[in-house]
């Protein structure tokens, strides 16, 4: 009978047990990889929103307009299709040097794997155009523009007055160029391969690199060019709109700029979101921006220079850019190559480009008749050229090609 009741007691605490380990395991959580996902973009707003401002209203100088401020774009699209979404964000980064309002944008997406939010897309400027070519009335248009083409979704930047595009595609949580597109005078070119105009157009089109209001483009406009414009304030609305949703749904305050049912912002309006107390970040970077800009208009003038030999002397090869001016919306400078004791010498004659955030794409010929396109960044002490050759002359003896980007200092 004693064998029979520890028997019996022996089954009832193995039972017990297991029910207990059973329990256990129905109260362990599975990982929701999409609330993850929000906690980790939320974070991520709130750090741009410290660095750069919440959305906010700036007052445009150089067209006597307004202009939108801080982190003034937000979306949540499955880019890349893969069941999370990417998180999408654009901020003011200050004026450029020609007064012109600059945006950036970036892209971030959630790894479930590692559990976090990577960059995917970066330091990118958003699509840009001047509908007015009066170098003294210019007015610029700054938008995010997204394209759907054949079920898949493309970032377009660049600049409609240069024509140079670029679209960016998005697969398996990484972005990669789709497509770039560069007119350079007479000279097209897709992919940084010449091609001829029939094909430039075409691809063009297929792109739908100017068309703004078909259904398969999403355009969200930053800065607008003036009030009654449709591609001004009435638009602008749409990008505050999704960008409230965005904050909602982040669990985020919401902004608190309208232009619903308005006619003119009133100035009383304007006061009111560019005080310190309200947009102290942004007021700083626009201002430290302007003054910073007008100053470096004049300090970019000069002459730069990068060595090739061990020793920086006046008989040892070079490399340079003398600029002559930079001044409304536009850059004059011109390129030289010297080999030792200034033999051979490659000179190319006075280069006038637009400029735009710091940046320049032109053609040029040397002195020895071998031509090509080239692009430029400027900044205070250092000049970056990218010059790549197009046609060889008969006699050429060498090149003004820097197979990739060089820097040149200044002197």
């Amino acid at each position: 009978m004693k064998k029979l009741l520890c028997l019996f007691f022996s089954v009832l605490m193995c039972l017990s047990v297991c029910s207990c380990f059973g329990s256990n395991e129905k109260t362990v959580k599975k990982y929701d990889a999409k609330a993850d996902m929000i906690k980790k973009y939320a974070k991520i707003v709130k750090s741009y929103q410290n660095n750069y401002g919440e959305m906010s209203l700036l007052e445009y100088k150089a067209v006597q307009n307004k202009a939108l401020g801080g982190v003034c774009f937000l979306d949540l699209l499955d880019l890349d299709k893969n069941g999370l979404d990417e998180l999408i964000i654009a901020w003011f980064d200050g004026f450029d040097s020609n007064s012109f309002a600059s945006y950036n944008i970036e892209v971030y997406s959630f790894n479930k794997k590692a559990k976090k939010a990577e960059t995917i897309f970066e330091n990118e400027y958003v699509y840009q155009s001047r509908l007015s070519f009066d170098l003294f009335k210019n007015k610029p248009y700054s938008a995010v523009k997204i394209l759907d083409l054949n079920g898949k979704k493309y970032i377009q930047t660049g600049d409609s007055v240069d024509h140079a595009f670029e679209f960016f595609g998005f697969e398996n949580g990484k972005s990669k160029k789709a497509i770039s597109f560069l007119q350079v005078e007479n000279a097209f070119y897709v992919d940084d391969e010449q091609v001829k105009v029939e094909k430039y157009d075409s691809l063009i089109k297929e792109w739908k690199a100017f068309d703004s209001d078909l259904g398969n483009i999403e355009e969200y406009p930053l800065s607008p060019i003036k009030f009654e414009d449709s591609n001004g304030y009435g638009k602008i609305q749409t990008t505050i709109d999704v960008t409230n949703k965005t904050l909602s749904a982040l669990g985020l305050s919401l902004s608190q700029v309208s232009f619903n049912n308005a006619t003119e912002p009133s100035t009383e309006t304007t006061t009111t979101t560019t005080e310190p107390t309200t947009t102290s970040t942004t007021t700083t970077v626009s201002t430290t921006k302007t003054t910073e800009d007008t100053r470096g208009a004049v300090e970019y003038t000069g002459e730069y220079i990068t060595y090739y030999g061990k020793k920086a002397s006046d008989s040892a090869p070079c490399y340079g850019v003398n600029i002559e001016s930079v001044e409304s919306g536009y850059i004059t400078f011109t390129i030289y190559k010297l080999g030792y004791n200034g033999s051979p010498g490659y000179y190319t004659g006075e280069i006038s480009a637009r400029l735009k955030n710091d940046k320049a794409s032109f053609t040029w010929e040397d002195s020895w008749g071998n031509k090509g396109k080239g692009k430029l960044k400027i900044s205070k002490s250092v000049v970056t050229i990218n010059m790549k050759e197009t046609k060889t002359s008969e006699f050429n003896r060498s090149s003004l090609n820097t197979e990739g980007d060089l820097k040149l200092y200044k002197k």
